[in-house]
């Protein structure tokens, strides 16, 4: 830390080797494939720090002294009926990622830079380390249930006096049909409208049924998920309420078109390398990654698609249903590639610009391609201010 001190309790992560140390200020991974890192130090008490870290054959680097920050504080009181609760759990990150019936899952990348802390017994909390950019919050107790989800950006005041409302649990369940038929193994993403940050997921059961057994009450987008990030995500999407201490049921279908669409970035001056394409139900604009992920939440019913722009190609889109679209796109600076990409959204989704066009897709021809016009953005480097000391890795 800038004071000389050493944080308590630290996590390295070097492509996908990660380890906690406690109580020391060196650290050491042996047998790593000699290439080009993103190394990653996050800890509960400091903001996540990334440098780019070659690893040679037979030979150990010294990535020297790593200086972090403290960063940003969010703290207040967990209530419920206006009365302060105790030993509440409370969760805050870029994306609290849970499942049906917690705020926290083991789902690869997805969730790792949570933060949580236990109320005291007058209710309070304090959460410190926290990056710049959107975070989102909420806090749980099993006998008082869930708050909803905030959205806290960087800017908002009263970051140190939230006031986190427990209300009772809301439930949701339903089945998913593909072709009229139930289907087993796909998962339900469940979002709050407001709040990107908060997303949970469950896959459904051999009958179709899929259920959520605690969730906040708030408004959420609901969908049925295929694929994967990395190939592309085709998101069946519905929006429904979940009342306090009720449950609701919402069916989901899996109902593919028959056009592939093209989205082609432009850039104004450069070269585009990697980016990521939104084809989203509706009519949208935004401004920032932050800004577009918001409007995509808020999307509600529809079909819509994620993929992933590699070496300035076309984002390509299959089964596509015919309606109004917007084709978004996120272009990334020259300097980022492959895996470091999904980091460097997170760090940057603020700063990150995104450009979307109307797209009016009809059911011929079955194949159309849009141009969606962008600027390369500048690369913000994550390793400024590390020196001469004394961490390494093999």
């Amino acid at each position: 830390l800038a004071n000389g001190t050493r944080p308590d309790l630290f996590t390295i992560s070097v492509g996908i080797t990660q380890q906690s140390f406690i109580g020391t200020d060196s650290f050491e991974l042996d047998a790593l494939a000699p290439q080009t890192y993103q190394l990653e130090v996050r800890g509960p008490m400091f903001q996540t720090r990334a440098i780019s870290v070659l690893v040679e054959p037979g030979k150990t680097t010294d990535v020297g002294t790593i200086n972090v920050q403290k960063g940003r504080t969010l703290a207040g009181t967990v209530v419920a009926n206006g009365t302060p609760v105790p030993d509440a759990t409370v969760y805050a990150g870029r994306q609290i990622f849970g499942n049906g019936s917690t705020n926290s899952a083991n789902f690869g990348p997805m969730g790792q830079g949570v933060k949580q802390t236990t109320t005291d017994a007058s209710g309070m909390f304090s959460l410190a380390g926290f990056n710049d950019g959107d975070l989102a919050i909420t806090a749980e107790h099993p006998a008082f249930g869930r708050s909803k989800a905030l959205r806290i950006p960087t800017d908002m005041a009263g970051q140190g006096e939230l006031v986190l409302e427990l209300q009772p649990f809301g439930a949701l369940s339903g089945v998913l049909r593909q072709n009229g038929k139930p289907v087993e193994g796909v998962f339900v993403s469940c979002q709050s409208t407001t709040t990107p940050g908060a997303i949970y997921a469950v896959a459904s059961g051999p009958d179709g049924s899929y259920r959520y057994d605690k969730l906040a009450p708030d408004t959420y987008k609901v969908s049925a998920t295929v694929g994967m990030p990395m190939s592309g995500m085709k998101f069946y999407s519905k929006e429904v309420v979940v009342p306090s201490g009720q449950e609701v049921h919402v069916d989901l279908a899996v109902e593919p078109g028959n056009v592939e669409v093209d989205v082609l970035a432009a850039p104004r001056a450069g070269k585009m390398g990697v980016g990521v394409s939104w084809l989203v139900s509706g009519t949208i604009t935004a401004h920032t990654a932050n800004e577009l992920q918001l409007k995509v939440a808020a999307a509600g019913a529809g079909a819509s698609q994620l993929t992933i722009i590699r070496n300035g190609e076309a984002a390509k889109f299959t089964e596509v249903v015919p309606a109004v679209y917007s084709a978004c796109v996120v272009p990334y600076p020259a300097e980022v590639h492959g895996m470091s990409a999904m980091g460097y959204m997170e760090r940057h989704g603020d700063k990150l610009g995104a450009y979307c066009a109307p797209a009016q897709i009809n059911g011929a021809p079955d194949h159309q391609t849009i141009t969606v016009a962008v600027d390369i953005p500048p690369y913000i480097p994550d390793d400024q201010g590390s020196g001469a000391g004394s961490g390494s890795g093999r």
